[in-house]
């Protein structure tokens, strides 16, 4: 058997394929990050929502989730009281947002502005009724807004120890795994 003097020959072209693929896929990628407006038809949470868009006529529901913040879980201290506040803020009114990327269950994550002009994670931030999301945002504004908020006691930081909602979600999911193993 004779060996070949390049026996990785067949690999360079399949990364210059993948290399060419992954350019041709920007703008699907750019697509998303556009500027749109739709009603809001339903809140689930302080974070998250339901938009009706048009779309070529027809009309689609689209979940949305805020980038820059985290609000409590439903089931944590102030969840409830933080859907209630982005409820207030937004629930049957036309919203505008600014795609920024889908997440992993399929939500269109972005910017949100309320029918005034506001930006709904500055107005959850100013509320005491979320977090900034650290692990996305480095933004000093937000920052600023949620220790005026700590300073002031509003909101969730009325709790001497309130829980970060991505901790929350580590430690519940964890009990929920426990729960599920029966060794009995």
């Amino acid at each position: 058997m004779i060996k070949s003097a390049r026996p990785f020959r067949g690999i360079r072209p399949f990364f210059l394929l993948i290399f060419i693929l992954s350019f041709a896929a920007l703008p699907l990628r750019a697509a998303e990050n556009a500027f749109w407006s739709g009603k809001v038809v339903h809140v689930s949470d302080g974070d998250s929502f339901i938009v009706l868009k048009e779309h070529d006529g027809k009309y689609e529901e689209t979940r949305i989730r805020l980038a820059w913040v985290d609000a409590p879980e439903l089931d944590q201290p102030y969840g409830r009281s933080a859907k209630r506040f982005t409820s207030g803020l937004i629930a049957g009114k036309k919203v505008w947002i600014k795609s920024l990327y889908r997440d992993r269950y399929g939500r269109i994550v972005g910017e949100v502005f309320t029918p005034g002009g506001k930006s709904l994670d500055e107005e959850l931030l100013r509320a005491g009724m979320a977090w900034q999301y650290t692990r996305y945002s480095n933004s000093q504004r937000l920052a600023a807004l949620e220790r005026e908020a700590r300073d002031l006691k509003k909101g969730l930081w009325a709790d001497p120890n309130p829980i970060p909602p991505w901790q929350y979600r580590r430690e519940h999911k964890i009990l929920r795994f426990r729960r599920s193993y029966r060794f009995w």
